[in-house]
């Protein structure tokens, strides 16, 4: 083997269903955004993970510096968006006033939320909704319970489940322990009634019906993947399936752009219907 070739250890070559389930999500969030533009219910739900100081730190598509998170706030505000609790986005939905609204939510959560995030977010008065992965609490790098008691008693804060270990729950056999105790550790956490609920990884690949199904029965009132796409009169009818944007670097505007292949497949289907 020459010794440009790479190793076996990094080489990853897809298989079919790997394959299946990267068309399959870009092809419904296409149709997503191409019924949006005539659709009733105008909303996006925005997931963030880390929110850093040090600038100098690579940066993926799960962190952004503290002045690219306020720049997207700032960005989305000046689309005309309303930024609102997950309880309110709710609310929009059932009755498909038009307005144009925004939640925000993060995942896991790590301390930086803390720490960078959350004073950011008190300045502008913003509601924010955290899907806390129980085994994470207390962990090194993430919030403890103590803050997570204080957060809560904000009016803006929401508190979500993100199951108890944050398994790709279609493979996982234990997937209802997961989903109904993480919801009943955080109600005895904070006193409160957990409604919402973020799947790990949160594509069609790591997400099945049977798992949709089981977050139902858990007596969540919606549950979020990571289809990235706006809320709208198609997207939002699965309110167990919900799409949400991962905010990273570049314009906003960059998340409504549809990819070819998926555009094409969209107009062949419609054209057919």
């Amino acid at each position: 083997m020459g010794k440009d070739a790479p190793s076996k250890s990094i080489v990853k070559i897809m298989s079919f269903k790997d394959v299946y389930y990267i068309i399959y999500d870009d092809i419904i969030r296409n149709y997503s955004l191409f019924k949006s533009k005539r659709s009733n219910i105008h909303g996006i739900i925005l997931m963030y993970h880390h929110v850093i100081i040090d600038e100098n730190m690579p940066l993926g598509t799960c962190v952004c510096t503290v002045d690219e998170f306020k720049n997207s706030l700032d960005e989305i505000a000046k689309y005309g968006y309303k930024f609102v609790s997950l309880d309110e986005a709710n609310e929009i939905m059932k009755k498909g006033d038009n307005t144009k609204f925004v939640s925000i939510t993060f995942d896991d959560v790590p301390n930086d939320f803390y720490e960078n995030a959350y004073p950011v977010l008190l300045n502008k008065n913003f509601p924010f909704t955290l899907f806390l992965t129980v085994d994470y609490l207390n962990k090194e790098g993430y919030l403890n319970k103590e803050q997570v008691i204080e957060l809560c008693k904000n009016p803006l804060c929401t508190i979500g489940a993100h199951t108890l270990s944050h398994p790709q729950l279609r493979n996982c056999i234990y997937a209802e322990r997961e989903i109904y105790e993480s919801k009943e550790a955080l109600e005895n956490l904070i006193s409160k009634e957990i409604k919402y609920f973020a799947y790990p990884y949160g594509k069609m690949s790591s997400v099945s019906r049977k798992i949709i199904n089981m977050v139902a029965d858990a007596g969540f009132i919606c549950a979020f993947g990571t289809s990235d796409a706006p809320l709208s009169d198609i997207s939002g009818r699965d309110i167990y399936y919900l799409p949400r944007i991962v905010y990273q670097r570049g314009c906003f505007k960059d998340k409504f752009k549809y990819s070819f292949f998926a555009e094409y497949v969209v107009r062949r289907f419609l054209k057919h219907k």
